[in-house]
Formats: structure tokens, sequence, C-alpha cells
């Protein structure tokens, strides 16, 4: 009995051992990860142009009320106009952006 006590033990101790340098690896690979994206620098934008006047309108609500007689979607949409342009971008089920 005292032997079977003793080997439990030790699986025990050997399965926490185990546990243990699996969250030590895990944490030194996301350590690692976080450390190789702030090291990563963006690159610069060309030149864009620029504009006087900016909108930006959300479109999509996720919990329409039903009395309006419109539907709600999981996402986010927004109506963007400038001096030259006007861009819809739809990010949710029926995702585009055009």
């Amino acid at each position: 009995m005292k032997s079977l006590l003793i080997r439990l033990l030790f699986a025990l101790a050997g399965i926490a051992l185990m546990l243990a340098a699996a969250h030590f690896v895990r944490v030194s690979q996301a350590r690692r990860v976080v450390t190789q994206s702030r090291a990563a620098t963006p690159a610069p934008l060309a030149n864009i142009g620029s504009t006087r006047s900016l909108s930006i309108l959300p479109l999509v609500e996720a919990a329409a009320d039903e009395s309006t007689g419109l539907q709600g979607e999981f996402g986010v949409s927004y109506l963007v106009r400038t001096d030259d342009a006007v861009i819809i971008c739809i990010q949710g089920n029926s995702g585009y952006c055009s």
C-alpha cells in the first residue's frame, strides 16, 4: 500500500512538472511573438493626398428594432465621404468594401 502511494505521488509530481514545462514553453513563445510584433515597423504610407471634408457614417446596427422594418446584422459598416470619393465598407455577414 505504501509503495502504491509513493508511485502515485511520483506520477502526480511528474504530471505537475510536465504541465509546468508546457506552460513555460507557451509563455516563452507568446513573449517571442509579442516582442517580434512590437519590433515590426509598418511601412510608411505613400502620398495619399488630402481632403477638406471627411464624413464617416456608421450604417449597421447589430440590434435593430423590428418595428422600424430594418434588419440587424453582426458586424460594422461605414459610409465614408470625402471631397472626391464615396466609399462604403461593410464588414459583417454581407461583407464587401467598394
